[in-house]
């Protein structure tokens, strides 16, 4: 095996004679694991063929993520069209669409448009005009008495450039201008719950919060609240977290973060099996899966996340369960499995079990004696099924 691969155009990139890997193949499993990395990032994420690459086609066609657009178009109100030409043979929505959303518009048709607290998805029409997304967050941790810290963010742009070549192909091609902007965020600046900008290039903006390590409850309580929290600053971007989180509370008081009937039903019924991995219902012949079935709307997503609340806590707090199958160490591991269909709901769901694992984490680093030093995860795979 050689260090290079011969890789033929895919995707509108223009062909290369060689794919260089990033490390010597040595026999090891984990050089294979790391060349691995660094071709799916290329190939998914680019640039696959360095940073002054030049794309025969548009780069959204070549790769599947890590697009992001400005936050609002203000070109105009004429009906949107494709860069390359005045008509457009996909719907993408119209003027309207366009200055009222966030991010671009582009040539595909989205499939759901669910507010974030409802299960609405199966039920509501296709929208025009999928937008792209405006924002890509990070969220980390530093020592308490770090008085700095950079932030160093690279990018790429795409503009179109033409193709003298007579025989050139009347598509476009783009090059790709690579852009790296290291900023310092110096600690004592930023106040927790006011979001602190730092204009990087162009319209490319840095924005940081701040978050201190508070005493919080542990009962999905704050997996609701806060939730809500980042839809009304969705709407409000100047608000304050904490000014959010106040008005949430106004609004709705204890109903913010309640349980309905069914919800409470539906988990109560779930706990025993929960509890017991050799329960016969669980583990045995009569195992089979538990159906919630409720109407469009009505709070399922937090009745079994309210479950996996449940479970993330009885695990750590049983640690090793003798079973007939032998011992369960419930301390670490994959605790939950979600699966969804490739579409939108899939993120909708995934912000939501994320704010929930956000939950459970603060509430373990708050008490690491009762839930343990292994932190709360959670992951995404997108693909195919």
């Amino acid at each position: 095996m050689t260090a290079s691969v011969t890789k033929a155009a895919r995707s509108g990139r223009d062909e290369q004679p060689e794919y260089r890997l990033a490390r010597e193949p040595d026999g090891r499993s984990w050089t294979v694991r790391e060349n691995l990395a660094d071709i799916l990032e290329r190939e998914l994420l680019g640039p696959a063929n360095g940073p002054d690459e030049l794309l025969h086609g548009t780069p959204d066609s070549a790769y599947l993520v890590g697009r992001i657009a400005p936050v609002r178009l203000t070109a105009g109100r004429d009906d949107p069209t494709d860069a390359d030409d005045p008509e457009v043979a996909t719907d993408v929505g119209d003027a309207v669409d366009a200055e009222e959303a966030r991010g671009v518009p582009v040539t595909v048709v989205d499939e759901s448009s669910a507010a974030a607290d409802e299960d609405s998805v199966e039920d509501t029409p296709q929208q025009r005009g999928l937008m792209i997304p405006a924002s890509m967050g990070l969220r980390f941790q530093i020592p308490a008495d770090l008085d700095t810290f950079t932030v160093l963010a690279s990018w790429g742009t795409y503009h179109p450039v033409k193709d003298e070549r007579p025989d050139a192909p009347r598509s476009r091609r783009y090059q790709r201008t690579p852009v790296e902007v290291p900023t310092t965020v110096t600690v004592a600046d930023l106040v927790a719950g006011v979001t602190k900008p730092y204009p990087l290039h162009d319209k490319v903006v840095l924005r940081v919060d701040r978050y201190d390590d508070a005493e919080r409850g542990w009962v999905m309580a704050d997996q609701r609240i806060q939730t809500q929290v980042a839809e009304h600053r969705a709407k409000r971007p100047k608000l304050s977290i904490d000014d959010a989180r106040a008005a949430v509370l106004a609004d709705k008081g204890a109903g913010a973060h309640s349980w309905r009937t069914f919800q409470l039903a539906f988990i109560l019924t779930q706990l025993p099996l929960l509890t017991d991995p050799a329960a016969p219902k669980r583990s045995g012949d009569l195992a089979n899966a538990q159906l919630l079935f409720f109407p469009t709307g009505g709070g399922k997503t937090e009745a079994y996340l309210g479950l996996a609340a449940y479970t993330f806590a009885v695990r750590r707090r049983q640690g090793v369960v003798e079973t007939p199958d032998g011992p369960l160490d419930g301390r670490s591991g994959v605790a939950v499995l979600m699966r969804y269909t490739l579409r939108l709901l899939t993120s909708q769901q995934f912000q939501r079990a994320t704010a929930l694992i956000c939950a459970a984490e603060i509430a373990r680093q708050a008490d690491p004696a009762t839930w343990g030093d292994e932190p709360f995860r959670i992951g995404l795979w997108v693909g195919p099924t």
